[in-house]
């Protein structure tokens, strides 16, 4: 879904997540929250007498959370590791930021400063909007946060592919609907009349 809320936020920035059981670990993993998991699922297909298989992506992901739950068992708790990136302060960049700038140039900058893959297009919905000069604090502000502000003025979702790769996704406009036929208009009857 697009927003996992009780109301539709369009400047909410959606983490994927995926838990997981590790098995039969007999020591204690003390790194293993904060590195990535590459997730694929494969699926088999049986060529007449041979068995094919291909891996298909599911993306990476950073792990969160990693708990003993008894004997050689973990439960992990981890995250789209794109989307986690988004989650770092953004104070220093803003600071450093050189005004006006355009909100295409922004986002790209805000991508590029935080690590993060990304494949927009040259133009969408005000990616040449000019932002001039800002005094606003920044500070404890996250790049999740700066992202959805965008998302609101361009009316679309940044999504991260199953490669890591953030994606710009803006609804296609609607040009066709339900009218009445042309030969109906003027018609004095095409609409009720009020008693």
């Amino acid at each position: 879904s697009l927003c996992s809320s009780e109301t539709f936020d369009i400047s909410r920035v959606e983490k994927n997540e995926l838990t997981f059981t590790l098995f039969n670990i007999s020591e204690d993993i003390k790194g293993l929250q904060g590195g990535n998991v590459v997730a694929k699922q494969r699926v088999y297909t049986d060529a007449s007498d041979e068995t094919v298989y291909t891996d298909i992506p599911l993306g990476t992901y950073t792990i969160a959370e990693a708990m003993n739950d008894g004997d050689y068992l973990y439960k992990c708790t981890a995250y789209e590791a794109t989307t986690v990136k988004l989650d770092n302060l953004i104070d220093e960049w803003w600071k450093n930021l050189t005004f006006p700038i355009t909100l295409r140039n922004l986002a790209v900058s805000m991508f590029q400063y935080l690590g993060c893959a990304y494949d927009i297009p040259a133009e969408f919905t005000n990616s040449d909007y000019s932002i001039e000069t800002l005094n606003a604090d920044f500070e404890g502000v996250s790049g999740a946060e700066i992202l959805g502000y965008i998302q609101e003025i361009v009316g679309g979702f940044f999504k991260a592919d199953r490669q890591g790769v953030i994606r710009l996704k803006v609804p296609t406009p609607v040009s066709s609907g339900l009218y009445p036929h042309i030969g109906l208009y003027p018609r004095t009857g095409l609409y009720p009349r009020r008693s």
